[in-house]
């Protein structure tokens, strides 16, 4: 409920009452219902409610005057007219000034209700009738309850963009014409690929300042935003500007996303505001959603095809909608600028289209003219509508602009017509409704049985949707009676080209929503994306050219379906064609109406069957004639120009009639039209009442009797123009008896361009009137006497009349004789005339009949070619569907256009579901690297393939196609695809099916607990198994030159040779027996020996001998204890169980597998065996398997007593009672560990050299691209070295075999023990080996590698008695300098390691001769350093570091130097990077460590002196745990505190430390050692580092010290550096002080310590201890 508060309706109808009373209540509190005037006036005054809705037509007290009588009372209660009769201008402009609103019937709630709303809105402001007048005016003027205009409160325009392929070149150059400010929202439908993301946001936004974005679920819609729809979504809006995101069906036909589905949306929810926009693309989305807008109001937008790159959306919808403008894509934008800035509102209301508009007229004149269609009966406000918008498309902003444009411009008539015949129409357009029709024919039918024809008229049929779809529901009731009636539909428009797209029957996938797959299947033809009606349906429907106004109805119909026709004609064209419709249907025949449309004024001719889907039947009328018909359909009159201009200025009806009564004072008045039928009442009119049985308003059907002759002679006097007549005093008593003389005076006035008639009847008594004017001038003195007298006068006068008009009738009568005569003599001149025509007719007859028979004979040929061609075709398609090969047939985009019933059966799906597909929906091109060519393959040579793909369907099935593909075009020249593909998958299940049998096989023949064997036809063993071999003793070398006679016993061979020959012979296929072998240790044991023979083409090829020992078997005896020995003598583990799984029994076996006794396991579950090795999930199955199914089997990890693992074969059966329930479980474990064994031993020796252990190839290979990979992720390099043993071939050829073995095997060990366990080192070939080195920061790194294997390979190996010294030749490649590939670094360091052997053997090259070089540089260098360390030749040097508070020296800074025998003093920047690059930088730092200890226990034993000293760590020394013991035993060594030392660690180096090394710089602070961070500056200068780290002192870089004075930024840093140390509580040292400005400048800002050349150069402790000793104190600061 909206509203509380009271309504009173006032309807006369009781069926209409209460169908509007209950939508009101859902609306208001209080309903009060009447059904006439006084009932109405009553309940007003009674219960005073807030608002009246009333029907004009009531009896009692009509409308007009109960609203009058209401006003007398209250002037301020709104009163809503809701009637038929409010199209009747005279009518409305009596009331209009009394009314708040009106609205016309028919019509649905929605725009009932928002009438209500609007009206009870304004009278909230309003204080009276008065000051609402201006909506009461806004609402005569320019409302139309037919067109419900969604009121769109910020007036922002919308415009939908709809394009395909070629669109995005037109969208680029549309939207750089667009400015800002525009008010407009823009929504583009792309058909994209659902499975690619769109880049049109990415593209667009370069080319304009406008946002681009994607488009968001209920995202409202802003102005100047252009919304991208995205990938696999439909895009609409709602009435609120939000977009609404919606997923496709899943089986769609549409393109994604549908151009169409937006279109409607915005049609519907913007009318007027709304545009649409078509650019280039293949197909015909667009069009239907083209109408929609065009319908709405809205402005529609193609660009010129001549201008697109594909014209199939352009060209689709100018054939199947009105263009408004047709322009080049980069105008567009400045059409949109035009268009939102057009003054609609102010145009629009300036020049509304009314009744008193000249303009309007002249616009019918020129329609009428030009088409011979009258459209002044069409409601105003709909072709003021569409007028309307052909005046925003052009621009026009008044009406005399638009009248005189269109009266030079023919072409915009037609553009004016089309527009306003714009239909939007679809199949099945409301469902329900078309159920309900389909039940009610159904009955129809069923009444009828022996109807022979079934005739239906469907005017305003437009394109035809919905004629078929009558057709298919008709079509569907016979197919299910087997009748065989006639069907013929009449679907009529005045629409020629509507009417040519309904014949053609060709429709768009858009079209087709709301058909059935079912209906597609049976009565339309798919091709090339459209659907066209098939013959079968079409022959039943004539599509034919009729003006429901103008020309005859047909006739016998059984059903008319006139669906949202009505609803654009005024009353007074309904009132014909609604007659005619009745005059036109059988009896009890159907009206099926539109949904917005009702028989209401009509009930006297229709009955409604289904009300609410508005399905009518006719009713008995006695006037069922065509020429009965009393309403004519309505003329067009084309008035003179001064008539015109009268009409103009007419004043109203009301008025009119007032003027014209006021001359004869008329209170009492009735005004009918021209067939008399009354349409207006006033006054008491006693003499006028509406008799029993049919209803009638014709006057003289409800006057008085005694007042119709003068009536009728009055009326026929009119109707010969006589002007205003009245009648003589006519007699007439008053219903009291009282005496009463009526009076009749007849006026004619003109509405519009209708004939109306105005009665005035003047009553008085005779005793009012003492003297009555009879013509003689004689007093009447008797009543009585002068009555009879009065009598007598008016029937002399009326016969004297009657006679005047028989002599007028008798001249006529004679003049048209005459006129007949001369008629009739022309007749005979004219049928001369026409037998002479006639034979010239019957020669032209001739020669048409000659022409006819050629044409009838081409016609033949063409039917006979086309049948040809039909045949063709049809076996084309017979072989297409029916060959065993599916076959698909794409575009170059790989959209399916075609398919066979082959390929619908391997993909699982219908032929309907894969035309919506994409061929990279079936194999996307993601999967193949390969797939990624085939488009520049098919270009090239017209072929592609084969290839293979895997289809699997929703029930799992996999189908594997081998498919080629095949590039060709059809007979339109249009590029296509044709893929054929074969089904391999029984091919590819058989290989695999032998591939798993072939493995089975070797498993078991390998693998089985029993022996089996291969023998030739002579006996001679073929091969064996490891059984086999085992039970007899020998090896299989040993085994196989041997027969099976020289192994069998003497006594047995006999029978065994005798079956072997029946087997041969064929007698028997196969044999088995017991017999005993010798074993190689001589002993016999007895064996069952099961033999078959294998034959190729019924010859014998040899025998398969299955050999299992019983020996133990034939010890026991054969009773019931055979059993038991079984169960406790097998190998294989058996246990029972109850159906619980408790168990019940175990054998020996068990006990020694799992080392449980059966004691231990008895009544518990068997899940005691259970291991972690597997899920609760896997057990859970087992157990399902084997309590539904009584058996599982298969491989188990268990776990013993003690906790081992062990693998088995588990067999689980179960023991089921006679009734088949589950009473035990025997569980069979077989122990698999030695054949596991086996398996990885295959691996091992598959992937590994059998003499070295080394990988082989294949491992190497697999090893090398994996580090490639971890390399490619890591950034490291790789080096492969290739290693080529020297003089290897000398000792292998001369020594031998052996011992060349023996060497290799020695060389693989020692190669192995260099390389760290990362990297792999691989036999390759005879003395060749290859190397993998990963994680190398340097490619040098691989150098040292090389010299160590060199090194190791070149010592002295020791064979059995000989010494042999070999070499190898090493050559190295680097990844990725060298390749990125395994083979081609393979390759490279093949190379380098030839030209290592040219060069003089046992040495390594890398490929690039600079690397070795660098290489022999470093190494020659490293080792030179080792050679040093050795001899004692590095020295420490120390420089003092001044405090500058006290001047004095603060402690000093150990400095390495290397005197070098042959190159003399070499400072550290020569040999430290290098030595960090290696592990002698450890050595080095021990070096200066032991060398500072001892210079610091000296001073303080010799001096006295309490050293401090500084001593440079590098990141690999803080890291050594090696140092750090050897730093703390010389600690304790020279007993000195930790705080003599201060550790100086770079910046960078602390900066590329990792958080783990914080625990290394925390144990030297637990020793007492301080920290100083050198060259701070350098590198990041991360403060965290100094706020986290234990640093003491901050060393200033000397970079920065020696521009102090030359560069400001560099004295800047000095200063922030030394506030920074104070603000953290650091000291500052600056370094590399050499001059005194320098000097001044660090002591001047405070800085705390100075070290440089200034003060002292680096030297030998015995020189600093002089320096030393010239300070005052003798002291060394601490």
């Amino acid at each position: 409920m909206k509203y509380d508060s009271t309504i009173l309706y006032i309807e006369n109808d009781d069926d209409t009452r209460k169908i509007y009373a209950d939508l009101f209540r859902g609306i208001f509190s209080t309903v009060l219902e009447a059904s006439n005037g006084r009932e109405g006036i009553s309940k007003f005054i009674t219960h005073r409610p807030s608002l009246v809705i009333t029907e004009i037509q009531l009896p009692s007290m009509n409308g007009p005057e109960l609203i009058q009588e209401i006003r007398k009372t209250d002037s301020k209660t709104p009163i809503i007219v809701f009637s038929a009769y409010i199209d009747e201008d005279f009518i409305l402009d009596t009331i209009k000034d009394q009314i708040n609103g009106f609205i016309s019937k028919p019509t649905d709630n929605k725009k009932l209700a928002q009438v209500i709303d609007q009206v009870l809105s304004v009278g909230k402001h309003e204080e009276s009738v008065g000051k609402a007048k201006i909506l009461g005016d806004s609402l005569t003027g320019s409302y139309d309850p037919e067109e419900d205009h969604a009121q769109d409160p910020n007036g922002l325009m919308v415009v939908g963009i709809g394009s395909s392929a070629g669109g995005l070149e037109a969208l680029t150059t549309l939207i750089k014409g667009l400015p800002r400010n525009n008010n407009t929202a823009y929504i583009i439908a792309q058909h994209l690929s659902p499975k690619h993301n769109t880049m049109l946001v990415e593209l667009l936004s370069r080319e304009s300042t406008l946002m681009i974005k994607e488009a968001e679920h209920n995202e409202t819609l802003a102005s100047d935003v252009f919304y991208i729809t995205p990938p696999n979504k439909n895009v609409e809006i709602n009435n609120n500007n939000q977009i609404i995101l919606s997923a496709p069906e899943k089986h769609s036909f549409l393109p994604k996303p549908s151009v169409n589905q937006l279109f409607i949306s915005i049609a519907k929810y913007k009318k007027e505001k709304s545009v649409g926009i078509i650019l280039s693309g293949t197909g015909s989305d667009g069009c239907q959603g083209m109408r929609a807008i065009n319908s709405e109001g809205g402005i529609t937008i193609v660009q010129e095809p001549s201008t697109a790159k594909y014209d199939g959306m352009p060209m689709a919808s100018i054939n199947g909608s009105v263009v408004d403008i047709l322009i080049e894509a980069d105008k567009i934008g400045e059409e949109l600028v035009a268009l939102s800035n057009f003054p609609r509102n102010k145009v629009l209301k300036k020049h509304q289209v009314t009744p008193a508009n000249d303009h309007i007229s002249i616009i019918f004149a020129l329609l009428h003219k030009i088409k011979h269609v009258d459209f002044s009966v069409y409601k105003k406000a709909t072709i003021g509508r569409r007028i309307e918008r052909r005046m925003v498309a052009l621009k026009v902003t008044t009406l005399s602009e638009y009248v005189a444009l269109i009266e030079r411009d023919e072409q915009e008539v037609e553009l004016l017509y089309k527009d306003i015949l714009i239909g939007v129409t679809s199949f099945f357009r409301d469902r329900d409704a078309y159920d309900s029709l389909e039940n009610l024919l159904d009955q129809y039918l069923d009444e009828r049985a022996d109807a022979k024809e079934l005739r239906i008229w469907m005017p305003g049929s437009s394109t035809g949707e919905e004629a078929y779809s009558v057709a298919i529901i008709v079509n569907e009731l016979l197919n299910d009676r087997q009748h065989s009636l006639d069907l013929k539909i009449f679907a009529t428009d005045i629409d020629e080209h509507a009417l040519k797209i309904a014949r053609r029957g060709i429709y768009s996938q858009a079209s087709m929503t709301e058909v059935s797959d079912a209906y597609i299947k049976d009565y339309f033809t798919i091709t090339d994306n459209e659907f066209e009606v098939k013959k079968t349906l079409r022959q039943n429907i004539v599509f034919s050219y009729h003006n429901l106004l103008s020309d005859p109805p047909f006739k016998d119909l059984d059903l008319i379906v006139c669906r949202n026709l009505l609803i654009y004609f005024n009353l007074d064209a309904q009132k014909w064609i609604m007659p005619a419709f009745h005059y036109a249907l059988k009896e009890n025949a159907l009206l099926f109406l539109g949904k917005s449309e009702n028989a209401t004024n009509f009930e006297h001719l229709f009955a409604p069957v289904d009300k609410p889907n508005k399905i009518f039947k006719t009713v008995s009328y006695s006037k069922k004639n065509y020429s009965a018909i009393t309403v004519r359909p309505p003329k067009y009159v084309n008035y003179p120009a001064e008539e015109q201009s009268k009409t103009s200025e007419d004043t109203p009806l009301q008025e009119t009639i007032v003027t014209e009564a006021a001359k004869l004072l008329m209170p009492n008045i009735i005004v009918t039209n021209e067939q008399l039928d009354v349409v207006y009442k006033k006054g008491n009119l006693d003499f006028v009442s509406i008799p029993e049985g049919y209803v009638s308003y014709n006057l003289y059907k409800i006057v008085d009797s005694r007042l119709a002759i003068d009536l009728r002679k009055l009326f026929s006097e009119a109707k010969r123009g006589s002007g205003v007549n009245s009648s003589s005093y006519i007699p007439l008593p008053q219903k009291n008896g009282e005496a009463r003389l009526i009076k009749v005076h007849l006026v004619p006035i003109l509405n519009g361009r209708n004939q109306m008639y105005l009665f005035y009847f003047q009553s008085i008594s005779v005793l009012d009137l003492p003297l009555i004017n009879s013509n003689t001038d004689d007093v009447v003195v008797s009543s009585s006497t002068h009555e009879l007298e009065f009598e007598l006068q008016r029937t002399k006068e009326h016969m004297q009349t009657l006679v005047e008009e028989l002599e007028t009738s008798n001249e006529e009568l004679q003049s048209s004789n005459e006129e007949l005569q001369s008629a009739n003599e022309e007749l005979q001149a004219t049928n001369e005339e026409m037998e002479t025509s006639n034979e010239e007719l019957q020669s032209t007859n001739e020669e048409l009949q000659t022409a006819y028979a050629e044409l009838k004979e081409m016609f033949n040929e063409n039917t006979t070619i086309k049948e040809k061609h039909g045949a063709l075709n049809r076996r084309y398609e017979s072989v297409l569907e029916n060959i065993h090969d599916g076959v698909i047939i794409t575009n170059l985009q790989g959209m399916i256009l075609k398919t066979n019933h082959a390929m619908q059966t391997y993909t699982g799906l219908t032929r309907e579901q894969l035309l919506v597909k994409n061929w990279f929906d079936l194999y996307p091109i993601e999967d193949s690297t390969r797939f990624l060519n085939r488009q520049k393959e098919l270009t090239e040579k017209g072929t592609f393939g084969p290839y293979i793909i895997e289809l699997t369907s929703d029930e799992g099935v996999t189908t594997i196609l081998n498919v080629e593909d095949y590039l060709s075009r059809d007979e339109l020249g249009h590029t296509q695809i044709w893929s054929f593909a074969s089904d391999i998958s029984k091919e590819r299940q058989a290989l695999a099916e032998l591939s798993l049998s072939q493995q089975k096989y070797k498993a078991t023949f390998d693998n089985a607990n029993i022996g089996i064997g291969h023998v030739s036809l002579d006996g001679t063993w073929i091969s064996v198994n490891n059984a086999l071999s085992h039970m007899l003793g020998y090896t299989q070398e040993e085994l196989l030159p041997l027969t099976f006679q020289d192994i069998t016993y003497a006594e047995d061979l006999k029978q065994d040779l005798e079956l072997v020959k029946e087997l041969i012979s064929g007698k028997r296929n196969s044999y088995k027996m017991e017999k005993r072998y010798y074993k190689k240790d001589g002993e016999l044991f007895w064996a069952m020996l099961y033999v078959a023979i294998v034959r190729d083409k019924n010859e014998p090829l040899y025998f398969i001998s299955v050999i299992e020992d019983i020996n133990s078997q034939k010890q026991s005896t054969l009773d019931s204890a055979q059993a038991r020995m079984v169960f406790n003598t097998t190998q294989e583990s058996i246990v029972i169980t109850d159906k619980t799984t408790r168990i019940i029994n175990v054998n020996p076996a068990f006990e020694n597998i799992t080392g449980y006794t059966f004691d231990e396991v008895k009544g518990k579950k068997i899940g005691l065996l259970k291991s972690d090795q597997h899920s609760s999930e896997f057990y859970s199955e087992m157990e399902r398997s084997y309590k539904q199914s009584g058996f599982w089997s298969g491989e188990v990890i268990n776990k013993a007593k003690n906790g081992d693992l062990f693998p088995v074969f588990l067999n689980i059966s179960a023991v089921k009672d006679e009734r088949g329930y589950i009473v035990q479980y025997i569980g069979v474990i077989t122990d698999i560990s030695v054949i596991k064994q086996s398996q990885d031993k295959i691996q091992y020796l598959a992937n590994h050299d059998s003499l070295t252990g080394l990988p082989n190839r294949t491992l190497l290979a697999d090893r090398l691209e994996h580090a490639l990979q971890e390399s490619r992720r890591s950034k490291k390099q790789i080096a492969v070295l290739f290693v080529d043993l020297d003089r290897f071939k000398v000792v292998n050829d001369g020594m031998g075999h052996n011992v060349g073995d023996s060497v290799l095997i020695e060389v693989s060990k020692r190669l192995s023990s260099v390389l760290r366990s990362g990297d792999t080192v691989a036999r390759v070939g005879g003395d060749e080996f290859i190397i993998v080195i990963q994680d190398l920061d340097s490619a040098l790194n691989a150098s040292k590698v090389a010299l160590n294997l060199i090194q190791s390979v070149k010592e002295e190996i020791t064979v059995d008695e000989h010494k042999i010294t070999i070499g190898a030749s090493i050559g190295i490649s680097i990844y990725p300098n060298d390749g990125h590939s395994a083979d081609e670094l393979i390759r490279q360091a093949d190379i380098a390691m030839y030209d290592a052997k040219e060069n003089g053997r046992n040495m390594y090259r890398y490929i690039s001769q600079e690397l070795s070089s660098f290489a022999f540089e470093k190494a020659s260098m490293e080792s030179s350093i080792r050679e040093g360390l050795s001899n004692d030749e590095f020295e420490v040097y120390y420089q003092p570091i001044i405090d500058l508070e006290t001047m004095k020296v603060s402690h000093l800074e150990a400095l390495i130097r290397w005197n070098h025998p042959k190159l003399g003093l070499v400072l550290p920047n020569k040999f430290i990077p290098l030595a960090e690059e290696s592990d002698l930088i450890t050595e080095i730092t021990k070096y200066v460590v032991f060398k500072v200890m001892t210079t610091i226990n000296d001073l303080k034993m010799i001096n006295h002196y309490q050293c401090k000293i500084a001593i440079n760590f590098s990141l690999k020394d803080l890291e050594s745990d090696s140092l750090f013991y050897t730093f703390k035993n010389y600690l304790q060594q020279f007993k000195i505190d930790g705080s003599c030392i201060s550790l100086e660690i770079t910046e960078r180096k602390v900066i590329l430390s990792n958080d783990k090394n914080q625990k290394h710089l925390d144990r030297y602070k637990k020793l007492n050692v301080a920290f100083s961070m050198d060259d701070f500056g350098t590198g990041y200068s991360n403060l965290g580092y100094l706020i986290n780290k234990p640093f003491d002192i901050l060393k200033i870089d000397r970079s920065f010290i020696s521009r102090i004075g030359e560069v400001d930024k560099s004295e800047e840093v000095v200063k922030a550096t030394i506030s920074i140390a104070r603000a953290l509580g650091l000291k500052t040292v600056a370094e590399g002080v050499e001059t005194k400005e320098q000097f001044d400048f660090v002591a001047k800002h405070n800085c705390d310590f100075v070290q440089g050349f200034f003060f002292q150069t680096p030297e030998p402790i015995g020189k600093i201890v002089d320096y030393l000793q010239l300070d005052d104190n003798r002291v060394i600061e601490d």
